[in-house]
């Protein structure tokens, strides 16, 4: 599954760089290269990272405050 992932992104990510690249040409513009060397700025993906961190904290402690007042034999029963 995660092969077949890779390669529909990179089939779909080629895709649309022939196509912008077309356009571009169309219209006299420079070959476009963001495809080719991507780049980030760090304090987007310090921030996007920080944002990530959070909320997987938050999306673990919850079930897991709510999971701490059940007793195990309660949950045993339930299952």
């Amino acid at each position: 599954g995660m092969f077949l992932g890779i390669g529909v992104t990179e089939i779909m990510n080629f895709i649309t760089e022939q196509a912008a690249n077309v356009a571009q040409s169309a219209d006299g513009g420079p070959q476009m290269s963001v495809f080719k060397n991507p780049t980030v700025n760090i304090g987007y993906a310090i921030f996007a990272t920080v944002l990530l961190v959070i909320s997987g904290v938050i999306a673990g402690y919850l079930p897991a405050r709510k999971a701490v007042k059940i007793k195990p034999i309660e949950a045993m029963r339930q299952e």
